[in-house]
C-alpha cells in the first residue's frame, strides 16, 4: 500500500471513516489521516492519525490491507449502481448509501436489486403520478435513477409478456431488518403494480369494480390486526405475510386488469396479545377500539375505559405507548371502513370487535389455587366482574 492512497479505517461510532495513508512499511505497520466528514458533529478537532500493525489489522479480519476508497462523484450524492463500484465490500457500500440518504435519495441499485435506506419522512416528490409513469414507460430498469418503481414496472413487463423471457408469473421479495420500511415498500409497489395495470386497460372498469381500492385499503386493515409498536418501529409487522396479486392477462396484448387479491399470513407474535416490553404497544386494533365512541365501547363493556385499566397493555407511560402523528379515534374507523369495503358484514363486523373485546376481559381475571385440588385453579369473587363481561360477549 503506497503512500497517499486513498483507504478506510474502522471506527468505533461510524464504522467506517476515510483516511489516507501517510506511511506504509512492507510487511509493517500502517499510519494514516483520518478525514472526518462535515456532517460528523462529534468529530475531534485537529489533525487525527492512527497506526496499524500487522498484527492489529489482522485480527480486524484485514490482512489483505486497508480497503481502499472508491473515486467520489462532483455532487456528493454517490453512485446510483453500486455494481459499478471499482472497490465492492462493507465500508464503500455504506458510505455510498449514507451519502445519498443525506442527499434525501433512499433508492440504490446494486444490479437488479434495489436497495431502500429509511428516511423516516414522507418524499412526496417521489411517488407522484409523474413519476408512476416514467417508470411505466421507461424502456429499461436502469435509465432512470433508482427507484422501487423499477422493481414493480419490470415485474409488470416480465408477466405481460413485455420483457425478453415472454409472459411469466412474477415475484418480488422485500426483506429488511425491523424499521427498515419493509411495510411502506410493499404498500409502494401494490400502489405502483395497481396504476400501471389501470393504465393499461379499461380504467373506468376497474374503477366500477372497485378493486384496486380494496386491495390497497387491504393493507391498513392487515396493519391493525398485525402491527404493533416497538421500540425501533411505530408500525412494526409482527407476522410474516405472502400477497399475491391476480392479473386478467390477454394473450397477444398488454391491455391487463387487476381482477383479486390473496394474502397468506403466517408467525404472528401472538405472545404479544398478553405482554409487551416497555416502551412497546399491543396490537394497534386493541388502541383502536377503546378510543371508538362511548356508544360503540358500551356494547362491549368497555364503558370509560382506557389502555390502563387492562393488564394486557405495557405499564409504560402515556408518551412511551403513544404514537406521534396517529389518532387511534380515526384508525378504528378506518379500521371498520376498511372491513366493509372489502366485504365483512355488520354481524362479523361486530363478532370481531366482541372477541377483542373479550380478550381484553379476560386478561383482568385472576386465578387462585383451588383448596380441594392442587391441580386445578378457581376464580375468586375480585374477577367475577371481568368473568361476567367476558362471558355476556
Amino acid at each position: 500500500m503506497e503512500s497517499g492512497a486513498k483507504v478506510y479505517v474502522p471506527h468505533d461510532d461510524l464504522a467506517w471513516v476515510r483516511a489516507a495513508v501517510l506511511s506504509a512499511e512492507d510487511g509493517g505497520a500502517v499510519r494514516v489521516q483520518l478525514e472526518f466528514d462535515e456532517d460528523y458533529e462529534d468529530a475531534p478537532g485537529g489533525v487525527v492519525q492512527e497506526e496499524y500493525t500487522p498484527a492489529q489489522l489482522a485480527k480486524l479480519g484485514l490482512e489483505a490491507g486497508l480497503p481502499l476508497q472508491n473515486e467520489t462523484d462532483a455532487d456528493g450524492s454517490g453512485v446510483e449502481d453500486m455494481a459499478k463500484l471499482n472497490y465492492l465490500h462493507e465500508p464503500a457500500i455504506l458510505y455510498n448509501l449514507r451519502h445519498r440518504h443525506a442527499k434525501t435519495l433512499p433508492y440504490t441499485f446494486t444490479g437488479d436489486i434495489v436497495l431502500a435506506v429509511n428516511p423516516y419522512q414522507w418524499l412526496r416528490h417521489l411517488y407522484t403520478a409523474e413519476q408512476q409513469a416514467l417508470y411505466a414507460e421507461a424502456e429499461t430498469r436502469f435509465e432512470n435513477p433508482p427507484h422501487v418503481y423499477a422493481t414493480s414496472a419490470a415485474a409488470f413487463k416480465g408477466m405481460v409478456g413485455a420483457s425478453s423471457l415472454g409472459p411469466k408469473d412474477q415475484s418480488i421479495l422485500v426483506s429488511g431488518e425491523s424499521g427498515a420500511g419493509k411495510t411502506e415498500t410493499v404498500k409502494i409497489l401494490m400502489g405502483h403494480l395497481a396504476t400501471v395495470a389501470s393504465r393499461s386497460s379499461n380504467e373506468a372498469l376497474n374503477a366500477k369494480a372497485g378493486v384496486i381500492r380494496k386491495i390497497i385499503e387491504s393493507n391498513p386493515l392487515l396493519e391493525s390486526f398485525g402491527n404493533a409498536k416497538t421500540v425501533r418501529n411505530d408500525n412494526s409487522s409482527r407476522f410474516g405475510k405472502f400477497t399475491q396479486l391476480q392479473f386478467d392477462v390477454k394473450r397477444g396484448s398488454t391491455a391487463t386488469t387487476l381482477v383479486g387479491s390473496y394474502c397468506d399470513t403466517y408467525l404472528l407474535e401472538k405472545t404479544r396479545v398478553v405482554g409487551q416490553s416497555d416502551g412497546e404497544r399491543n396490537y394497534h386494533v386493541f388502541y383502536q377500539l377503546l378510543a371508538a365512541p362511548e356508544e360503540v365501547k358500551e356494547r362491549y363493556n368497555l364503558m370509560g375505559k382506557g389502555r390502563r385499566d387492562f393488564s394486557y397493555f405495557s405499564p409504560g407511560s402515556s408518551d412511551e405507548t403513544r404514537i406521534e402523528g396517529v389518532d387511534d379515534h380515526d384508525r378504528y374507523h378506518r379500521t371498520v371502513d376498511a372491513l366493509t369495503l372489502i366485504g365483512v358484514s355488520e354481524e362479523d363486523t361486530d363478532q370481531i370487535q366482541r372477541v377483542l373485546s373479550a380478550i381484553m376481559h379476560l386478561g383482568q381475571i385472576p386465578f387462585a389455587v383451588d383448596g380441594s385440588n392442587e391441580e386445578a385453579s378457581v376464580v375468586p369473587n375480585a374477577g367475577a366482574g371481568a368473568l361476567a363481561a367476558a362471558a355476556a360477549l
